[in-house]
């Protein structure tokens, strides 16, 4: 004989799926706080790395932030990674 789930059990399993991805959620956005947070000390480090390099070609000269002129002042690497703000 052939038993069809009712309609009880079936909301009881749905119920059940709905408290466990409830806790799941949390982690899952702590894990991606720390996902980002690794990816900026990637970057951050790659940055230092491009500097050190640049400094090994231009004898141990780092490059500059902001380059002035007598015609005022002429965009350095901040205005190149968009840190003029900053």
């Amino acid at each position: 004989m052939k038993k069809n789930f009712t309609l009880i059990e079936l909301l009881v399993v749905i119920a059940i799926i709905a408290i466990l991805a409830s806790m799941l959620l949390p982690a899952l956005s702590k894990a991606r706080a720390a996902a980002q947070a690794v990816k900026c000390v990637a970057q951050l480090k790659d940055c230092q790395l491009q500097i050190q390099l640049y400094a090994n070609d231009y004898s141990d000269k780092i490059p500059v932030w902001h380059a002035t002129s007598v015609y005022g002042v002429k965009p350095g690497w901040s205005h190149f990674l968009n840190l003029e703000g900053y």
